[in-house]
């Protein structure tokens, strides 16, 4: 997650790593997989992104 604000989206940022990436802060959950192969796509007609 790079960019939070909370509870309210014109609320203050929690996490604003798109903003500033030194000090914006970020949460990141994922698995530690070494060779794990990622891809992402758009579904049709629309603004989704498909990650696998």
């Amino acid at each position: 997650m790079d960019f939070l604000c909370w509870p309210d989206f014109d609320s203050p940022t929690i996490f604003a790593a798109l903003l500033e990436p030194e000090r914006g802060g970020m949460f990141q959950l994922a698995p530690e997989l070494a060779d794990a192969r990622v891809t992402q796509q758009y579904l049709p007609d629309t603004k989704v992104l498909l990650t696998r």
